[in-house]
């Protein structure tokens, strides 16, 4: 049988071979998207494991929902 649209692209994503539901794959992503709930969590963590930069600073994206000072804070928080 074929694969899903979704194993398709998890298939274009990574360096497996084969992909099958309930597998764990590490894959490369086009964009990663933040809000004003998660992404600030997620800066702290990548902070606390040594990471000074992000894999690509274009390919980083913000919530529409954001207020304008979290965007600011969130903004300032992934250039440090």
């Amino acid at each position: 049988m074929g694969y899903t649209i979704a194993e398709k692209i998890l298939l274009n994503h990574c360096d497996a071979d084969h992909v099958e539901p309930g597998q764990v794959v590490m894959v490369r992503c086009d964009v990663v998207l933040a809000n004003d709930v998660t992404g600030p969590l997620a800066f702290r963590q990548m902070e606390k494991m040594g990471t000074s930069e992000v894999f690509d600073r274009s390919k980083i994206g913000r919530s529409s929902t954001a207020s304008p000072s979290t965007t600011r804070a969130v903004a300032a928080s992934s250039t440090t």
